[in-house]
């Protein structure tokens, strides 16, 4: 039997068969569609919205919903569940799942011992994400720049947790009737070491079909939806909302981007502002899988977003998942082209589709275009410019199979199959004869569907008369100035002309003949142009104001980070454009992933957080209480009435370590020297001074209208400049660095000046008088031979009138002298005693007699 339950070897009643209708109407007969997408099939019953409604019906929203509520868990200042407080933020804040569905380190259940009884390892990371600090919006409701950053924080957290999952899951449960309590605005992020179900089964579908047809299923599903125009519900430059053709829930939608984007961090700039889609659609996203397998090819792949109201009929009737839909099947009353006419907007045109006839060239019928409208034809195929779509049943080809071309009716063949068009039909020349019903035909013979063709001529501007029958009413009549041949029809308002002026001066700048009606224009706006513009009336009287502000829209601000110490940093901009318009900035900063010291695998990263600007509306923001040796992601977002524009950038505590400069600096003469100076400083008070946390220095110094600088290195908060030169003032600066060598050396601390002593050394020193600023005697101060600086922090020069130094060379000398007298006391001694053994015996070889071999002395014997 066929999927649709039609086959051959089942036989219905002839009474059955009489009693089936003869024209198929989707909007009265049920039937059943095919979600290529999820491969599943959807039953649709669009006849029972004719019975009474007698379930449950949902109570009224409430009507107001407090901005703050102190005992909202979710609210900024607000206490969890877990005992932490959420910080005060102004934007999004993102942060770990109280009580997660996914933990990242849970333990694997280990190989099953049946096939019926599989388990294996399940390992993730859930988060929640705030929209706004206020409980009182959502995301319709929010400004542009604030939905923007919710979709900048959805690509961040995506391209984050994306680089350890295979699959990163963004929701929303919006609402009671979901089972959302909390009216705060806010998502959930789920990320997962396993590929869900769903996702699964939109990979194998988007992937086969791209296989099968070269291109994604996704991208060829908008174009189709962009021409035939039944279920749109909302388009833009740059996205599509519409109502799947295969949809379950009765206003369900989905959104698609109008070019090949795979993931959420894909999207550019114009994507995330311009209808953007946190604005449009608060459900559900789905982009391609992550993780390591985020490098393979995944252009068959679409991003898109799913939007599932849980409504049947009206905003308190709800549809309930159970029966049929449990045991057999999803089935829907409601059909997606009739929800559609719900959805729309009251911007949207449901006329009809009108396009340019094939491949879209000018076509015969005088000076006019002549354009070619498809109509749904009875068991036809849908709207088209004269392109046969057709969804093939099973066992006929390819959907995109080549086919022929004729005329209802007529045998001769007007396009074969081999004429490279596919299933597009192209009248070259078309003419009001060629009116009429097409049929294509496949290779076999099979009919595959069939359009309708009809011509006529793009709307003219109308011809308006109008009448007043007393002095209070008028009525305007019109008609067409041409006729079209397609259906019409007519929008009419009006507007009292009004003409307009810059406030404070008499010169009229547009009057109320311009056919402008309202609208002023400036043609070319400038600066000077920029000021407050009034509209009048004919009787003069002020019919509004309007104020002229010129600007350009924000740019990426210019992001630098500093840390002071080792456990706080700063960061500040400033504008790389300037736009002229009321800018302020929103900053937040969150600590990034780093590989866990005993594996390979990621830790979940925390955060985001507000970085409180200090002051308040300064250019610059403080971060507490940060690690030394953690990352941290940095956003700072330029927002104006233009838009918003965002910079990321990624800091290291340890890369931007410096410090303020030493404090206090101070550079003294040393009295009776004329080449030394004493320099002494203190720590920055910015510095937490520990033990184990200490700084180096650098002085450099150089005397007057000279250029060059001398360095010396420190350890200690003085320093001892032995080559100064005399008479000469110098100046004197000194920097910063940690002892370990992180970060970079501080800036450079105020220039100090001295001069080197121009007195003697006086001959006795004040009792207590400090060894540092009384240095010894120097002997070679004026011979010219300069002496190294000292590369000691604190040096202590001997002064060698101490007594106890006086004492202890005393000590050394007659030490000295001892030893010298005993070593020549034996020295004599032994060399008397070799003198008197010389005389009184035989005469002894010394120490320097001649050597002589021993086979060679007389008696030896022959060796």
């Amino acid at each position: 039997m066929s999927r649709s339950g039609t086959g051959s070897e089942q036989r219905q009643p002839e009474s059955e068969v009489d009693a089936t209708p003869a024209t198929f109407r989707p909007s009265e007969h049920q039937h059943i569609r095919y979600n290529p997408l999820q491969d599943e099939w959807v039953l649709v019953s669009a006849h029972r919205m004719k019975r009474p409604w007698q379930g449950q019906v949902e109570p009224q929203l409430l009507p107001t919903v407090p901005r703050h509520d102190p005992l909202n868990p979710l609210c900024p200042g607000a206490r969890r569940a877990n005992g932490e407080v959420n910080p005060h933020y102004s934007g999004t804040y993102l942060f770990d799942n109280d009580f997660p569905a996914l933990q990242p380190d849970a333990p694997s259940p280990g190989p099953s011992d049946h096939p019926l009884f599989r388990a294996e390892a399940a390992q993730g990371v859930c988060k929640v994400m705030c929209f706004h600090p206020w409980s009182d919006v959502t995301l319709p409701l929010m400004s542009i720049p604030e939905i923007r950053a919710v979709v900048d924080e959805w690509a961040s957290v995506t391209e984050e947790l994306g680089a350890q999952y295979p699959w990163v899951q963004i929701f929303e449960n919006k609402g009671a009737m979901m089972g959302c309590s909390n009216p705060h605005p806010h998502c959930q992020v789920w990320a997962s070491s396993f590929l869900p179900n769903v996702p699964q089964q939109e990979e194998r579908s988007q992937r086969a079909y791209q296989s099968q047809h070269g291109e994604p299923l996704l991208m060829e599903y908008a174009r189709q939806e962009l021409l035939r125009k039944e279920r749109l519900v909302l388009t833009s430059e740059h996205w599509i909302v519409l109502v799947p053709f295969w949809a379950v829930w009765p206003f369900q939608t989905l959104m698609l981007p109008r070019r090949h984007v795979r993931r959420l961090p894909e999207l550019t700039p114009a994507e995330r502002d311009g209808e953007s889609p946190g604005a449009a659609l608060d459900g559900c996203g789905s982009g391609a899988p992550t993780g390591p397998e985020a490098g393979a090819n995944w252009d068959h792949w679409q991003l898109h977003a799913h939007y599932y109201p849980p409504l049947l009929r009206s905003a308190t009737v709800r549809k309930f998942m159970v029966g049929y839909e449990m045991l057999a099947q999803a089935q829907r009353d409601l059909t997606p082209e009739q929800t559609r006419t719900y959805e729309s907007s009251s911007r949207l045109s449901h006329a009809a589709f009108s396009v340019q006839c094939g491949t879209g060239q000018e076509v015969s019928g005088g000076d006019e275009q002549l354009l070619l409208r498809a109509e749904q034809s009875p068991g036809g195929c849908g709207y088209s410019p004269g392109v046969c779509l057709l969804p093939l049943p099973p066992g006929l080809g390819l959907p995109r199979a080549p086919v022929s071309w004729f005329r209802d009716g007529e045998p001769r063949l007007l396009q074969g199959p081999d004429s490279g068009l596919g299933h597009e039909l192209v009248l070259a020349q078309a003419h009001s004869t060629d009116e009429g019903t097409y049929i294509c035909r496949t290779l076999d013979g099979a009919l595959g569907g069939a359009v309708t063709l009809k011509l006529g001529y793009p709307p003219a501007r109308p011809v308006v008369s109008c009448q007043a029958v007393d002095y209070e009413n008028f009525s305007c009549t019109w008609s067409p100035s041409q006729v079209s041949g397609l259906p019409t029809r007519y929008l009419a308002s009006y507007r009292a002309p009004v003409s307009w002026f810059r406030d404070g001066e008499p010169r009229l700048l547009q009057g109320p003949d311009s056919g402008l009606g309202h609208e002023l224009v400036l043609a070319q706006a400038h600066s000077t142009d920029e000021g407050t513009y009034i509209c009048r009336t004919l009787d003069g009287a002020l019919g509004g104001a309007v104020t002229l502000k010129l600007g350009y829209p924000p740019a990426r601000p210019v992001v630098s980070c500093q840390a002071v110490d080792y456990e706080n940093f700063s960061c500040t901009w400033s504008p790389s454009q300037v736009s002229g318009l009321p800018t302020r900035y929103l900053a937040s900063y969150r600590k990034k992933t780093v590989p866990s010291p005993d594996s390979q695998r990621m830790s979940p990263s925390s955060g985001p957080w507000p970085c409180p600007q200090d002051p308040l509306g300064a250019a610059r923001c403080v971060v507490y209480g940060a690690e030394f040796w953690s990352q941290y992601r940095i956003n700072v977002t330029e927002v104006n009435p233009l838009g918003a524009n965002t910079r990321l950038l990624d800091v290291s505590l340890r890369e931007i370590l410096r410090p303020d400069p030493p404090r206090e600096l101070r550079v003294e003469s040393v009295p009776g020297y004329p080449r030394r100076l004493h320099a002494s400083w203190t720590y920055p008070t910015s510095w937490l001074r520990q033990p184990h946390f200490l700084l180096r220095f650098r002085l450099q110094y150089r005397p007057a209208q000279h250029p060059v600088w001398s360095t010396v290195e420190s350890a200690g908060l003085e320093e001892v400049i032995t080559d100064a030169v005399a008479g000469l003032p110098h100046a004197v600066r000194v920097s910063a660095r940690d002892f370990l060598d992180a970060g970079t050396w501080s800036a450079w601390s105020p220039e100090a000046w001295g001069t080197p002593s121009t007195e003697s050394l006086s001959k006795e020193l004040p009792a207590g008088d400090s060894l540092h600023s009384r240095l010894g005697s120097e002997s070679q101060v004026d011979n010219g031979v300069p002496l190294r600086p000292s590369l000691q922090s604190g040096p202590r020069l001997l002064d060698h009138r101490d007594p106890l130094e006086q004492v202890a060379v005393l000590v050394a000398l007659g030490i000295f002298s001892f030893l010298g007298l005993a070593a020549g006391a034996l020295v004599l001694g032994l060399w008397l005693r070799l003198r008197w053994g010389g005389k009184d015996g035989p005469q002894k070889l010394g120490f320097l007699a001649p050597m002589i071999p021993v086979d060679k002395l007389p008696g030896a014997p022959n060796l």
